[in-house]
């Protein structure tokens, strides 16, 4: 048992030796390069960030404005019930409404906002105009690629 125990210990020490060799440290211009790489990095994701953001709250503007056209539409649908009850039942079917006010997110989208009747599509045709011309750019884009 003892001779077996001996090889064990060199077997441990000789790996132990060969495990334990460390790399040499960087040196200062390693380190700067490093450092000018990532502080290249950083102003890139930053301004990615900045991008990000502004697309997040163009996004959220533009589904505001449309929650905003959609309560007009309702409002000006139920203006409409009430009318043709009035003059039908002699009396409104759904009674006044309050209109939803609008912090002014419609206006950068030249969506101008109605809730007489009749109900119309106006404002939603509106607010997808700028998609149109996006998707007809995909559409002419994807005919291209399918070309290929």
């Amino acid at each position: 048992m003892r001779r077996s125990f001996v090889p064990l210990v060199v077997v441990v020490f000789a790996l132990a030796e060969a495990g334990g060799a460390v790399a040499a440290p960087p040196t200062v211009q390693s380190l700067q390069r490093q450092v000018t790489a990532l502080q290249k990095q950083v102003k890139t994701l930053q301004k990615q960030m900045k991008q990000t953001q502004t697309v997040a709250i163009g996004v959220g503007a533009i589904a505001l404005c449309d929650v905003v056209v959609t309560a007009d539409t309702f409002q000006s649908t139920w203006a409409t019930i009430d009318q043709l009850s009035q003059s039908t039942q002699g009396k409104p079917a759904v009674g006044p409404t309050a209109p939803v006010t609008d912090p002014g997110v419609c206006s950068p989208f030249n969506v101008l906002r109605s809730s007489t009747p009749p109900p119309n599509l106006n404002g939603f045709t509106a607010i997808l105009r700028p998609f149109q011309r996006l998707a007809t750019w995909a559409l002419g884009a994807l005919r291209l690629a399918g070309a290929r």
